[in-house]
């Protein structure tokens, strides 16, 4: 049987043996992936250079090698050969181009550099309470962020992209009708806020961030539409708020903290709400039919980084009683992404 027009996915699901086979091969595929990003290859492709030995030569690659590159992402479903010797990128491949909608570009960099480093110490991470950060760079992740400045550009750009690619379907589940005022607790560029706003033409809002992040949204946020009904602020979550808002947002903040920093965080969000306020968490969760597909490895990239978890909704229940807080319904949206709903006692 001919497997030259299989992809990855369909040839590593049939059998057991070649799923495991499939998982111990992640790490290469990975960097290549990475190496795609990083040299801009699948920029190349996508700007119209699509010959593979123009694309050797503008890439200073081994034309034979940078071949066998390709067909292995080929394999991975990111090109496609339409031609002999001619590729164009897939649906998926597009994602990993950057300064579009849900890009993976970012992470795939971020995934390929530091965070490659940290992953290194799983063992040593196993056998403390460290977090990889600290194991492999002697500062937990923020810290690192805010001296290196080249990683935190490209960690908000990276998140910006998985906060765009969760939110997709999200942001339509939020009824935010009877709400005149929002705030994003830690919304980094302001992407999920702006739409917020666009969508509801009654609605003021908040972005909260801290500063060097504010600093970066508020070139953003000169170009949007609808500024005038924004405003920006920037400050710590871990301290009281000094505004009252009908609904606070929190996408895919209480996961990178422990319990008693994640329960700090909700109840400042309790005090920031006005009566019959609701808090949204935009978060992966643990718990069966309701688990979207990359909870479990979220949960071990959060041990890993920053000591934080993806919690069943056990958990968080411990953590909404004891931040004063009442758990509502909550949601798995497209298998991405769960939405809770809370509101206050």
């Amino acid at each position: 049987m001919s497997i030259s027009s299989q992809n990855y996915f369909d040839v590593y699901s049939t059998t057991d043996d070649l799923k495991l086979f499939s998982l111990l091969s992640t790490n290469i595929h990975t960097r290549c992936i990475y190496i795609g990003v990083k040299d801009g290859l699948f920029l190349q492709i996508e700007s119209g250079v699509e010959d593979l030995n123009i694309l050797a030569k503008n890439l200073g690659y081994n034309t034979e090698r940078l071949h066998r590159l390709l067909k292995n992402f080929e394999h991975l479903n990111l090109v496609k050969e339409k031609n002999e010797n001619q590729y164009e990128l897939t649906s998926s491949g597009k994602k990993l181009l950057p300064n579009t909608k849900g890009s993976f570009a970012h992470l795939a960099l971020l995934w390929g550099e530091e965070f490659q480093e940290v992953t290194n110490h799983l063992h040593e991470i196993l056998k403390s309470e460290k977090s990889g950060f600290e194991c492999a760079y002697k500062e937990n992740v923020y810290s690192y962020l805010e001296s290196n400045l080249k990683m935190a550009e490209n960690f908000n750009l990276a998140m910006r992209g998985v906060s765009e690619y969760c939110s997709e379907d999200v942001l339509h589940e939020i009824d935010l009708n009877s709400a005149n005022k929002i705030a994003d607790i830690g919304g980094g560029s302001g992407a999920n806020l702006r739409a917020f706003i666009t969508n509801n033409s009654h609605l003021n809002g908040i972005l909260f961030d801290q500063k060097s992040v504010i600093d970066k949204a508020i070139e953003e946020m000169e170009t949007f539409q609808h500024k005038n009904r924004v405003e920006l602020i920037a400050g710590d979550f871990f301290k009281p708020f000094s505004f009252k808002v009908d609904v606070i947002i929190l996408s895919k903040i209480i996961h990178n903290w422990d319990d008693e920093r994640a329960v700090q965080i909700l109840t400042n969000c309790r005090n920031a709400l006005n009566d019959n306020g609701k808090i949204y968490l935009i978060e992966w969760t643990l718990e069966h039919e309701r688990e979207p597909l990359t909870a479990r490895t979220m949960d071990i990239n959060m041990m890993i980084a920053t000591c934080g978890k993806v919690r069943s909704f056990k958990e968080f229940g411990k953590l909404f009683d004891n931040a004063g807080l009442k758990f509502s319904q909550a949601k798995n949206i497209s298998n991405k992404i769960g939405l809770i709903e809370v509101t206050t006692m």
